[in-house]
């Protein structure tokens, strides 16, 4: 049961077969570090530059971060993913409630997992409600979401839309060679090849 666990991990996304990330091998004297992240600028060169690639996504894990509630209920919360909203030609998610790729389109918004909205909001509905992101950024819920299988690498329990704001992407460990843009190593790119690709 563990191996087929194991062995089943994003075997349900409809696109698996042809789904691959990005991965960076910076080499540096004599060391060379192997690095799930890549620059948050790869995803649209490769939209704009490269052919038989059908969808290119990228995500930003953000791990802990502090969320208040009403400025008095304040929860840690953890697997935390900004997206943009091509994550959804890629994964599978269940939304309930709104529009997934319209949630993801606008700036600082969420879509909640089942057991983050209620963990956040209790029994009240959660959609069109707001809340602190870092004790800085006001979110506002924009759709629900089905909570993600166990056999998933990206267990996000809030997707939140991308922000070109580099304090807001920041997740406090960022792989940082040199002063480029370039040599930024922040996000997990994914793309979807065509079929004869």
């Amino acid at each position: 049961l563990f191996i087929h666990h194991e062995l089943s991990f994003d075997s349900y996304h409809p696109v698996a077969k042809q789904t691959y990330r990005i991965n960076s091998v910076w080499k540096e004297s004599e060391k060379q570090f192997n690095l799930y992240a890549t620059p948050i600028a790869l995803a649209q060169a490769l939209r704009n530059e490269v052919s038989g690639l059908k969808h290119v996504s990228q995500v930003l894990p953000q791990f802990s971060s502090v969320i208040e509630i009403n400025g008095d209920k304040h929860f840690k919360q953890e697997h935390i993913l900004i997206a943009d909203p091509e994550f959804f030609d890629i994964f599978s998610v269940d939304i309930i409630e709104g529009d997934g790729r319209d949630a993801l389109s606008k700036p600082y918004q969420a879509i909640l997992s089942e057991a983050t909205a209620l963990k956040l909001f209790g029994g009240d509905y959660s959609v069109g409600k707001t809340f602190r992101y870092r004790n800085e950024f006001d979110i506002t819920v924009a759709g629900l979401m089905r909570d993600l299988p166990s056999n998933t690498s990206l267990p996000a329990t809030i997707l939140l839309s991308y922000v070109d704001d580099e304090k807001f992407l920041n997740n406090g460990d960022t792989w940082y060679f040199g002063g480029l843009a370039w040599t930024k190593l922040q996000a997990s790119t994914f793309v979807v090849l065509d079929e004869n690709a």
